[in-house]
């Protein structure tokens, strides 16, 4: 459990509270950069009072102390620490400081996430097909990351556009893949673009036509499809890039078809199609970014995924035991048993 998911579950109001008595009107504003608390100005409904202050959270209660919080000033006015796991209880000002636990809800908000494959979508499973789409300014702030990270590239894409455009040496070049040739031919296909000089029109003043003359020149080539979409998509689109040129690349991009392979696929198989090159390359950065590092709290798709995730009740607890009889044997009813033996006492309380 990492303390940036309760963080986040936090101020997205996912945590239940039911259980615990509390009716929270106001999760606080989050204190990102100042020292103090993580949450401020919250307010809550607890054993017939409202209670205003700040909220603090850890994954473990005992890092209250292990962060020097008891010695800090700005942490008296804390009025809810939320943790993981209580291992320790924390004491302010004489009074006991009301904590609660998270880590089973949460950890059922977040199981989908967690039990995902390495090579998957992390909210496949929390998606409906055809019911969300990333916005186009949420692509487009990938698309610039990836942009900026291209220009470094060492793929044969980058590698052929310094050639073609810098007279710099086309070596060094591994093939990617089976659909990739090896250096020597690609070599000469790029040979022949260069020859044909028709790419220096490149340098006219209109975005459009510069690009239209360089994509004549491809047509022209020995290149596939599959190596001219690649070449401009990863190579010359980045080997331009400025912020200030960034309007114009997108709608060069926006003309080209979008790139088939299994990252693409897999956010087409929970009803986001990448209709261009704009849209796969953003994709592609946003899985680097955020699915392969499971970050889906802070993803705009992952976000609407993890809200919708249904909430356990007590009734899902008490079906949940019934479930851990195939596995555990005897400790099915053993389960089933304190859970009743529980209930009584409290009705008879």
């Amino acid at each position: 459990m990492q303390e940036k998911w309760i963080h986040w579950a936090w101020e997205k109001k996912l945590i239940p509270l039911e259980e615990e008595g509390i009716c929270l009107h106001n999760p606080g504003v989050a204190n990102l950069y100042k020292p103090g608390p993580d949450f401020l100005h919250a307010s809550f409904s607890f054993d017939g009072l409202r209670w205003f202050g700040h909220i603090e959270i850890h994954v473990y209660s005992s890092d209250w102390y292990k962060h020097g919080h008891h010695q800090d000033p700005q942490y008296e006015n804390v009025i809810l620490h939320v943790v993981a796991f209580d291992n320790k209880p924390v004491v302010v000002n004489g009074t006991p400081l009301k904590t609660i636990v998270v880590s089973p809800p949460l950890s059922n908000v977040l199981k989908p996430l967690v039990k995902s494959p390495l090579f998957a979508l992390p909210c496949r499973s929390l998606i409906k097909p055809l019911s969300i789409r990333f916005s186009a300014a949420y692509l487009h702030r990938f698309w610039m990351k990836r942009m900026e990270r291209k220009k470094s590239d060492h793929s044969w894409e980058m590698a052929a556009t310094r050639y073609l455009f810098l007279d710099l040496p086309f070596e060094n070049v591994t093939p990617i893949n089976k659909r990739q040739r090896d250096e020597r031919v690609l070599f000469e296909a790029l040979k022949e673009i260069k020859d044909r000089k028709a790419y220096q029109r490149f340098v006219s003043t209109d975005f459009f036509i510069r690009f239209k003359a360089f994509f004549s020149a491809l047509n022209a080539s020995k290149l596939t499809k599959f190596e001219q979409k690649n070449l401009i998509l990863n190579g010359v689109i980045p080997f331009f890039y400025v912020p200030q040129n960034s309007h114009e690349l997108v709608q060069v991009a926006k003309t080209i078809p979008p790139e088939k392979n299994t990252i693409v696929s897999l956010f087409q198989s929970i009803g986001i199609p990448c209709l261009n090159g704009f849209e796969s390359q953003a994709i592609l950065e946003i899985y680097r970014h955020l699915c392969q590092h499971k970050q889906c709290y802070t993803c705009e798709i992952g976000i609407i995924a993890l809200s919708n995730e249904k909430k356990p009740t007590k009734i899902d607890f008490f079906l949940s035991l019934f479930k851990i009889g195939p596995t555990f044997g005897h400790l099915r009813y053993t389960s089933i048993l304190f859970f009743l033996s529980y209930q009584w006492k409290i009705v008879m309380q």
